[in-house]
């Protein structure tokens, strides 16, 4: 477990599931958008919400963001449009993901909060 000192509880390191899009072909061969499918992937972040600078800058280039994600380490990493789901319900898609430096050491995720997307989760559960 990470250690997280002077954090109030709760709004320390969380552990988020990456969940992503799955793409289905109709019978006419039409791409059809799907449910979202656990990929078995998830790391520690910490949610934070956004400053009113990159809200007003990611809504200007037309990608809203509510919240930032600092992800600890950067061995799987979330691509745009995945989804980020918390173990209490918080459901986040991924606007932006700019690599600070280029390295991978760590990554910032601009996401959305949605709440309008639970129902569209593809139960995995078996």
């Amino acid at each position: 477990m990470i250690f997280a000192p002077n954090i109030v509880p709760g709004y320390g390191f969380q552990k988020m599931h990456i969940l992503r899009k799955t793409h289905t072909v109709s019978s006419t061969g039409r791409a059809m958008p799907g449910a979202y499918e656990d990929t078995g992937i998830w790391f520690y972040g910490m949610l934070a919400a956004a400053s009113p600078k990159d809200i007003e800058m990611y809504r200007q280039n037309e990608h809203p963001v509510t919240h930032t994600v600092v992800q600890h380490g950067a061995v799987d990493v979330a691509k745009e449009n995945d989804l980020l789901c918390t173990d209490n319900g918080g459901r986040y898609r991924v606007s932006v993901r700019p690599s600070p430096a280029g390295v991978d050491s760590t990554m910032i995720y601009y996401v959305e909060e949605r709440r309008d997307i639970n129902e569209r989760i593809a139960d995995t559960s078996d």
